[in-house]
């Protein structure tokens, strides 16, 4: 991947996917001094959490949130206020159009940013395939079990973290987080069709949803997304909290599903 740091305002088609890696975000700053740029909510929730590495992910995401919001509307970082619905999905507070969510796990947070579409990003770390594999019973749908079964055991580790990363930012773009029943949501593959999304939950109105998964520094990013048309996707990285951010080229470039263009 090759860096350029120039940016615009986001225009409604277009997806940012930012990230940033806690170590190097926060290297020559502890991390009280960097939820300085958090609101004093967030700092007691910050405040609120048992280990100093969640204390940092935590720090850093938020951070990543602001910059990125920032970057694709032009308000100070430190000037956006958030509230949340019910199941806990943030949102901008007052309502501008700008949708974002985010994910962190040990060594990435993750940010997606859209212009008047909802999204969902869920991150994992690649070595977690086989944790998740063992719990395959307990999220996984009868038709989704079936077909990790016919793989071997290293495309099962493999499955296994694409389904839970894509069910878990399936659920965060809806805005149900945990409440959603994870076996009754599938992503079936097929030779012809590629990869389809089933919801028992939906009566059709699944269709609008497009998602990819991408591999990043060790970790599976999977993205949701309402598209219009097919989603035009822009990966930034944040290196530093006292230098611009810098995009990188996506290669290879994501294959987005369903493959047929999907209206609303």
């Amino acid at each position: 991947m090759t860096g350029e740091d120039q940016g615009s305002a986001l225009e409604s088609g277009t997806l940012r996917l930012w990230v940033a890696d806690p170590d190097a975000l926060l290297a020559g700053s502890s991390v009280e001094r960097a939820a300085e740029g958090l609101s004093a909510e967030e700092r007691a929730r910050m405040q609120s959490l048992r280990f100093a590495a969640n204390r940092r992910e935590f720090v850093v995401a938020h951070l990543l949130v602001r910059q990125a919001l920032s970057h694709a509307a032009g308000l100070a970082p430190e000037a956006w206020r958030f509230r949340v619905n019910d199941y806990g999905k943030p949102a901008v507070e007052p309502a501008c159009g700008v949708r974002f969510n985010l994910s962190h796990r040990k060594g990435l947070a993750v940010c997606l940013v859209a212009q008047g579409v909802e999204v969902g990003v869920d991150v994992e770390a690649v070595e977690r395939g086989a944790e998740i594999l063992a719990i395959t019973e307990q999220i996984c749908s009868p038709q989704e079990l079936v077909q990790l079964a016919q793989l071997r055991e290293d495309e099962q580790r493999s499955r296994a973290l694409t389904l839970w990363t894509l069910k878990e930012a399936y659920s965060k773009a809806r805005g149900l987080g945990l409440s959603l029943a994870l076996q009754k949501i599938s992503f079936v593959w097929s030779d012809e069709e590629g990869v389809g999304l089933v919801d028992a939950s939906l009566a059709g109105a699944h269709e609008r949803w497009r998602f990819c998964v991408i591999d990043y520094s060790g970790h599976r990013i999977a993205l949701v997304t309402e598209p219009l048309a097919e989603p035009k996707l822009e990966l930034w990285e944040l290196g530093s909290l006292e230098e611009p951010p810098t995009r990188r080229r996506l290669s290879p470039v994501p294959e987005w599903f369903p493959f047929a263009a999907v209206s609303r």
